[in-house]
């Protein structure tokens, strides 16, 4: 994945994508990467119980392997993350045009909570990357803040700690819908809705 000290490079080459730009005064986005799993719905569920929006970016071949229900949700949105979880800096231009096409051909790409938002598997990038992803009908999108929360040593403390980098109007946070951390993921989330509602801040899906 592209670490926080590397985005503001990639924007200074011209790589977009890493806030919301003009956004509300007010608002941060928050997104979720490489769902759906098992747990999934009952994520799904609890955020909207506990009013937090965020737009999952979902791999499309888990969401074959694990359905969910969308008829109660009101404050999550959907984008896409690859047909595949594989690195798209590694793939040549064939294989990701055809990940692109599976991804398009979804039955999941009709979905009203689907929207065109498209960020690539570990935030992979090559030059013209951009490009293709456009043509294809996808917005792509990476971050301004990464959360390591997939990692054994992220402690959801962390988040109110770094709040001074993270919780700003227009900025893009990323964290990850993994089974073996739901239940940490869950304490986090909560935390930077405290933080949030502590500034100000309006957490939302992308727009």
């Amino acid at each position: 994945m592209i670490p926080n000290s590397l985005t503001g490079l990639f924007n200074s080459i011209g790589l977009n994508g890493f806030a919301v730009n003009p956004c509300p005064q007010d608002t941060l986005f928050l997104t979720l990467d490489d769902g759906p799993n098992p747990e999934t719905q009952s994520l799904l569920n609890w955020m909207d119980a506990e009013g937090i929006s965020a737009t999952h970016f979902w791999v499309m071949e888990n969401l074959e392997n694990f359905p969910v229900s969308f008829s109660d949700l009101t404050l999550q949105n959907i984008g896409t993350h690859g047909f595949r979880h594989i690195r798209y800096s590694s793939l040549n231009w064939q294989a990701i045009e055809k990940d692109l096409e599976l991804c398009k051909n979804s039955p999941f790409s009709a979905h009203p909570l689907k929207t065109n938002w498209f960020r690539t598997p570990y935030g992979s990038w090559k030059p013209g990357l951009m490009k293709r992803i456009r043509r294809n009908g996808f917005r792509p999108v990476w971050w301004g803040y990464l959360f390591q929360d997939w990692t054994d040593s992220f402690s959801p403390a962390e988040i109110g700690r770094a709040q001074e980098n993270w919780a700003m109007p227009g900025q893009i946070l990323v964290m990850h819908d993994k089974l073996i951390y739901q239940n940490r993921l869950k304490t986090a989330l909560l935390e930077v809705k405290h933080v949030c509602q502590k500034k100000g801040i309006r957490i939302s899906c992308l727009p």
